[in-house]
């Protein structure tokens, strides 16, 4: 057997453990699972995948980082793989990491949550002393390294859910997932379309993530909706959304709107969560035209522009605009996703 650790310090990218264990079940990995205890409850569904379960996280004091990167190596250099789900930013990873360089027979890979960290990033840099092999999470993020290879995989595979929510016969939902960001995310591209929209029937938008009005961007969206006639077609949470209703309400929706800045770094170098969860769920994609170029949207997605966003809601609001209809391609078949995923771990240098 393959001993295997499955390491994330921080609070995010719970969604790309389910289908890593997935494909490494009843194979030659015998996986053990490190996290921060932030994310204990939402893996709850599905703990069993793991043999053993730990906790890491990262400490605050430039004495108390060093120290839990000597705890944590002390731990992990008794891996033969150790696979770090965000391999990139953390002080306690690259710590970690630089001194697994002591270990040559521990085999290290990354997940790269934003390829230009390789080109720009001195912290990476170090991390690439140990990591040589790094997953991406899309195709279209593959480039060509002499030093470093690069493959990709699909955190598409979800838990089944036993959790229901409560939809009206007529109820088209656009929902909005993630956290409320307003340095990721344009909401006022949404409010101004709304603006314009004569009538809507139909349409609902849901905010999938917690929003708190004592927060600056909680107050911020707040005011940027409230002015809106169409206010009470909107949802919005105050409260954590655990998985299991929120994977029941992207289960529900009818198109995934991932409502994004036009930031060029997501057609070269990064996703966006909603990406996957659109794919995950066979949902379309509800996006501006600049996200064109992205190949997995070619026949996923209704792209629209500022000025013509109004007029694509209320399209759809009558059922007049056909939308594509997500195709499961052999590329995001469980079968395909697992058998790339796994070759690639058993790659050696």
């Amino acid at each position: 057997m393959t001993k295997t650790a499955l390491v994330e310090v921080s609070t995010s990218h719970e969604e790309c453990f389910y289908s890593q264990a997935r494909f490494m079940q009843n194979t030659e990995f015998e996986l053990d699972l490190y996290i921060h205890p932030n994310l204990n409850s939402q893996i709850a569904p599905y703990q069993g995948l793991f043999k053993n379960i730990f906790f890491a996280k990262e400490e605050s004091g430039l004495f108390k980082k060093l120290w839990s990167s000597i705890q944590l190596v002390k731990k992990l250099k008794n891996y033969d793989l150790i696979i770090f789900n965000t391999a990139s930013s953390s002080k306690l990873i690259r710590n970690t990491i630089f001194l697994l360089n002591l270990y040559p027979k521990t085999k290290c890979i990354g997940l790269l949550h934003n390829t230009k960290k390789l080109e720009s990033s001195f912290t990476q840099k170090i991390i690439s002393t140990k990591i040589k092999q790094y997953f991406v999470l899309a195709d279209h993020l593959k480039s060509p390294s002499r030093k470093i290879k690069l493959e990709s995989f699909y955190p598409i595979y979800f838990p089944k859910i036993k959790t229901s929510v409560v939809k009206k016969e007529n109820e088209i939902w656009i929902v909005i997932p993630g956290r409320i960001d307003f340095s990721r995310r344009n909401y006022t591209l949404l409010s101004n379309a709304l603006e314009k929209v004569s009538t809507l029937t139909n349409v609902r938008f849901i905010f999938l993530g917690k929003l708190l009005e004592t927060t600056k961007d909680g107050k911020a969206l707040l005011l940027e909706f409230k002015k809106s006639i169409f206010f009470k077609k909107i949802l919005f949470f105050d409260y954590y959304i655990e998985n299991e209703e929120y994977q029941a309400y992207l289960s529900s929706a009818d198109f995934i709107m991932p409502l994004l800045k036009s930031d060029s770094s997501y057609l070269n170098h990064k996703i966006s969560g909603s990406f996957n969860l659109a794919y995950a769920y066979e949902k379309p994609i509800l996006t501006q035209d600049f996200f064109m170029d992205i190949p997995d949207f070619s026949e996923h997605a209704i792209f629209f522009h500022k000025d013509n966003l109004h007029l694509i809601l209320e399209e759809l609001d009558k059922r007049n605009l056909k939308h594509p209809a997500i195709k499961q391609l052999d590329k995001w078949s469980f079968e395909n996703q697992k058998k790339n995923y796994l070759n690639f771990l058993r790659l050696t240098h």
